[in-house]
């Protein structure tokens, strides 16, 4: 790939990175880093991993609401 064709790559990509979010995100920042292998870009990856992953966990535990919970004791009949 020639200078040119990645600097047009990479911008490209900067403005993609504006629209998407979440592991998509994350696999443009991923992109930009192999293309430019630059210390910045690197760190925005890392930022876009860091973020999804909170974003997941805190869905997780948004779902997790309250559970009915059962007091009564399971019923176990043993043959002998």
């Amino acid at each position: 790939m020639g200078t040119d064709q990645v600097e047009v790559a990479l911008e490209l990509l900067a403005s993609l990175a504006e629209r998407v979010r979440g592991p998509e995100l994350r696999k443009l920042r991923a992109l930009q880093w192999r293309i430019s292998l630059s210390f910045r870009d690197g760190w925005a990856w890392l930022r876009a991993l860091l973020t999804a992953q909170r974003t997941q966990s805190e869905r997780r535990t948004s779902d997790d609401g309250p559970k009915a919970v059962s007091y009564a004791a399971p019923l176990v009949i043993r043959r002998q």
